[in-house]
């Protein structure tokens, strides 16, 4: 019986591996010593047994190496793909006796998985055909797909609990443990190792590694195979390609090559047709085919991007046809089933596309990486051989092009006038292209429509029928989209095309008919008209006359438009210059004349003999009076004068005047036009309706019957938006427009004119201003002169001040005068209004106070007094504020009155408090019979009187803050104690610093007081 145990676990660091456990059946059997003796027993226990283990586990590892390595030598050498997968499955299952081992290959092409090799083998695999069990690489259920997609190795030792289990179409076992490895070399994932048990927890991490290691080495072998059948296959394919390329550098037709393609690849790859599709427009034809599509003829849409084939021809690959993809033309014409295979590689050269070349074959899955690389380098050779063929072709067509073009402009230039190079353009025509007939129009701005002015092929019936052509915008809806498009337009069927009226086609004779812009610096200067009958130019399709024979007639009328534009240039050149040289005659004259009058007498004799006109006046706006005022006129007759000119024009009595004031723009006036014409107005020739000039100016204006049409330009003569006056000129024949050459130089004078009314304002207000300033000037020397320039003997007092007039001439005044009695008079005054009228009303009550002072003794009465004289003169409501004060320089009282004016403040040299001396009563010069009150004040030593007006208080900051009353406070307590000067200036300073740099809003006067100690 038990009666003592003890138990000591068998440890290695922290890893527990079994318990030592002793008993014995006496109590207290065990001593300190004996667990001594025993714990190192244990120690050393655990160390045998974690000996042991390893010995164990590095003995496995070794058998798995070795094995590992048995295998990676045997599968090393394999290089058939077949011999391959079988040799892997039976080598590992014997080597590492797993119950059921499968191998399986990806085809990242038709992204599926398919099935290779297994042990054992299933039933279905004893059926002739191999490898046709397949999955898709995406499907949701399977754990092999899973991994194939993924490239993740799954362990799975509970497959019910993993939601990615699903039973295998190739495994009959009872799976309950999986183990499934991707065999990936180069980041690419080339098949599956899957190891299957039907035990739970059937594998561990050595199995993971094991496996994995497995997989290293059979996806080394795969790919081992995988390039040696490659090379065997690329072999074969270089010498269908040195085959093809010894035909592109020999002297052979693109058929033939294009049939050589076809073979060589129908030897090399599976199918039943093959076709080369060319672009042609918009439409893919087929060019060549082999297989059984005899008399097949086909045409597909590039445009369709949802076809297959418009899918492909977009790619920038081969393109391999899925069982989901929309069938192909041939497939779809051979009945092909559903799942059929389809390749198709884009033909291209540089980044222009120019066809396709496809295979077919009505089984599924026969095209894969190999065969995409092999139809990129046939389509490579192809895509040469067409675009050798085309710039073969383009270079007999340039040289053609070339010869035709040299010899047209080689005649232009031999030529001097633009109507013998059209008339000569449409001679060669016929010669060079075999065409018809051949006319050229070409575009009249101020007609606003195409004109005739050559022509061949055409009757002398015909010819005068298209001498007659006036074709405005509108009336033919083919030129309309002419000029709107700028391009080519052909019409087959004239009797079935409405874009041209018979009145153009039928009565020349026309029945087909390419009509071309002739474009100068990108707009449509003319159109030419070229016709032709039936086929004869293979015109039988759009793209069969885009060739030579369009560029060759594009290209003369380009010669064509070029010459027409030479020829517009150059007279554009000459009118220019005649344009700047009547302007610069025009401001020669202005500049030699002084007086105005002769300057506009001038420009209505000169504007006729430069534009033709027959009449011109000049009339200017007064401001003043607001009427127009004629000032100069040309072409008047005599009678008129007095009726037209020696009258001036109210708004209404003229309305072309207004209107062009209004508007300040010309206006063109047809009158006198046969019934059934209308006015118009504008900066050209067309414009709303503008009312009928008067009937007695028109008689006077004219001096002839108003039924002969007349055209009247009415021009301003503005300055910067400022009309200060209108042109009229009239000229013979009613008019759709003036030229715009002769518009450019009736308005440039009309500059010069207008520029000639301001530079004579200017001088006159500039003589005006002048006069004024010599006023102001003066006013401010007399204002000066009234002010006290000499400060009186004060004995015991200290006075100083200052005084800034916020213009030339100020408002604001002070005063101070000696009277009997040892006294001294003190006047502040402040005029409510600025410049002269303040100035001279500032004058006028400082001699008034000065008289009523030495009638009067109470500084009351003194106001008073001057109040009741200043009214009767006071005008536009000007009135003044002031402050008299008396000051007895031996007691220091002070007898004061203010009328209106800012309260002066007392500065007390006890305690330095600030009193505010009473305000004032009404205003002088407001209303008759104004009595004041009177105050009197002591002045102690070293006190201070301040004296101001509201240019101090009321002065403005650059952000819109009032100095106030309580700022000048601060200033004055900043400065007590000191001279009168001194506090003056604090006061200044601080108004100054407040206002910055705006300019004062209102004079500023100070005057300060001091009684000295």
């Amino acid at each position: 019986q038990t009666r003592s145990e003890v138990a000591l676990p068998l440890k290695i660091e922290d890893r527990v591996l079994g318990v030592l456990d002793v008993q014995s059946d006496q109590p207290h059997g065990f001593h300190e010593t004996d667990l001594l003796v025993l714990r190192a027993l244990a120690d050393q226990i655990a160390i045998a047994v974690e000996d042991a283990r390893l010995y164990s586990d590095l003995r496995r590892r070794a058998d798995q190496l070795s094995a590992v390595a048995e295998v990676t030598r045997a599968v090393a050498s394999i290089l058939d793909l077949d011999i391959l997968f079988e040799e892997v499955v039976r080598l590992i299952r014997q080597q590492f006796d797993y119950p059921f081992v499968y191998l399986f290959t990806v085809d990242p092409v038709r992204q599926q998985v398919v099935y290779r090799a297994g042990l054992p083998l299933p039933s279905w695999r004893r059926e002739p055909e191999r490898g046709a069990l397949v999955c898709s690489l995406d499907d949701p259920e399977g754990i092999v797909p899973w991994v194939a997609c993924h490239g993740e190795t799954v362990l799975v030792n509970d497959v019910n609990r993993d939601s990615r289990y699903h039973p295998s179409k190739f495994s009959e076992a009872d799976a309950h443990a999986e183990l499934a490895v991707p065999l990936v070399f180069g980041g690419e994932v080339l098949g599956v190792l899957d190891v299957q048990s039907d035990r739970q927890d059937a594998f561990d991490d050595d199995d993971r590694l094991l496996c994995e290691a497995l997989a290293d080495s059979v996806a080394i072998a795969i790919r081992n195979a995988n390039l040696y059948r490659s090379e065997q296959w690329r072999r074969r394919v270089a010498d269908s390609l040195r085959e093809v390329a010894g035909l592109l550098s020999a002297d052979v037709a693109l058929d033939q090559v294009l049939e050589a393609i076809l073979t060589e690849l129908r030897r090399n790859l599976p199918s039943d047709v093959a076709a080369v599709w060319l672009l042609h427009g918009d439409e893919l034809c087929i060019s060549a085919v082999h297989g059984d599509v005899a008399g097949l003829c086909v045409a597909v849409s590039a445009r369709d991007v949802g076809s297959w084939l418009g899918q492909a021809l977009l790619a920038d690959q081969p393109l391999i046809r899925t069982p989901q993809s929309p069938f192909e033309p041939l497939g779809a014409a051979l009945g092909f089933p559903s799942d059929y295979s389809a390749i198709a590689a884009p033909l291209r050269a540089g980044d222009r596309r120019l066809g396709l070349l496809t295979l077919a074959h009505p089984a599924p899955g026969r095209y894969g990486v190999e065969s995409r690389a092999m139809m990129a380098a046939f389509a490579s050779y192809a895509a040469v051989a067409i675009e050798n063929t085309r710039l073969y072709q383009e270079a007999q067509e340039l040289a053609l092009i070339s010869t035709v073009m040299l010899r047209v402009a080689e005649t232009a230039q031999s030529l001097t006038t633009l109507d013998q190079v059209l008339d000569t353009v449409v001679h060669l025509m016929p010669m060079l292209v075999g065409v018809d007939r051949c006319a050229i129009l070409l575009w009249d701005e101020p007609a606003a429509a195409f004109v005739p002015v050559a022509a061949y092929g055409l009757s002398p019936a015909q010819q005068t029928t298209f001498d007659r052509w006036r074709i405005a915008l509108g009336d033919e809806p083919a030129f309309d989209d002419l000029c709107l498009n700028k391009a080519p337009i052909f019409i087959y069927d004239v009797a079935t095309d409405d874009r041209l009226s018979e009145a153009v086609v039928w009565t020349l004779g026309f029945r087909s008919l390419l009509l071309l812009p002739l474009l100068a610096q990108g707009e449509v200067a003319g159109a030419m008209l070229v016709d032709y009958q039936g086929d004869q130019f293979g015109f039988g399709a759009v793209e069969t006359f885009r060739d030579e024979r369009l560029a060759i007639i594009q290209g003369i009328a380009h010669q064509a438009a070029a010459v027409v534009e030479n020829s517009r240039l150059r007279e554009a050149q000459q009118e220019e210059a005649y344009v700047s040289a009547a302007l610069l005659q025009v401001a020669q004259a202005v500049a030699s004349l002084r007086d105005l009058d002769d300057t506009l007498s001038t420009i209505v004799r000169i504007v006729p003999l430069l534009v033709g006109v027959e009449r011109c006046i000049i009339f200017l706006w007064d401001d003043e009076q607001a009427v127009f005022r004629p000032v100069q006129a040309y072409g008047i007759p005599h009678d008129a004068t007095e009726t037209l000119l020696d009258r001036s024009y109210a708004p209404g009595d003229l309305p072309l005047l207004d209107a062009v004031r209004e508007q300040d723009r010309l206006i063109v006036h047809s009158y006198g036009a046969p019934p059934g014409a209308s006015n118009h107005e504008g900066s050209g020739a067309h414009g709303p309706a503008v009312p009928l000039l008067p009937p007695d100016f028109v008689a006077g204006f004219r001096g002839r019957p108003q039924e002969e049409p007349c055209s009247l330009l009415a021009v301003p003569l503005s300055v910067k938006g400022d009309v200060l006056g209108v042109m009229m000129l009239e000229e013979a024949g009613a008019s759709r427009g003036s030229p715009q050459r002769r518009l450019e130089i009736i308005t440039g004078i009309a500059q010069q004119a207008a520029l000639a009314v301001q530079d004579d304002r200017f001088q006159k207000e500039r003589v005006e201003r002048e006069r004024l300033e010599r006023e102001l000037q003066l006013a401010h020397e007399i204002q000066q002169s009234f002010m006290p320039s000499q400060l009186p003997r004060l004995p015991g007092w200290e006075l100083a001040f200052t005084w800034r007039a916020a213009r030339q001439v100020a408002g604001d005044f002070y005063d101070f005068f000696e009277l009997p009695g040892g006294r001294l008079g003190l006047v502040i005054a402040d005029v409510a209004d600025k410049g002269m009228p303040a100035a001279l009303f500032m004058v006028l009550t400082r001699a008034l106070v000065r008289a009523a002072a030495l009638e009067e003794e109470s500084p009351a009465a003194v106001l008073a007094r001057v109040n009741d004289l200043l009214v009767p003169d006071a005008q536009r409501g000007m009135f003044v504020t002031a402050f008299y004060g008396v000051l007895s320089l031996q007691t220091g009282d002070l007898v004061c009155a203010n009328a209106g004016h800012n309260p002066p403040l007392l500065l007390r040299s006890r305690g330095w408090e600030i009193e505010r001396l009473r305000t004032g009563g009404m205003a002088l010069g407001v209303l008759e019979g104004v009595r004041l009150e009177g105050q009197v004040v002591r002045l102690e030593p070293d006190d201070y009187l301040i004296l101001y007006t509201d240019g101090v208080t009321e002065a403005f900051s650059s952000q819109g803050d009032l100095y106030g009353e309580e700022r000048l406070r601060a200033a004055i307590r900043a400065a007590e104690g000191g001279s009168a000067q001194a506090m003056l200036d604090e006061i200044d300073g601080s108004v100054v610093v407040f206002v910055g740099d705006i300019a004062p809003s209102d004079d500023m006067t100070l005057v300060v007081l001091h009684r000295e100690k």
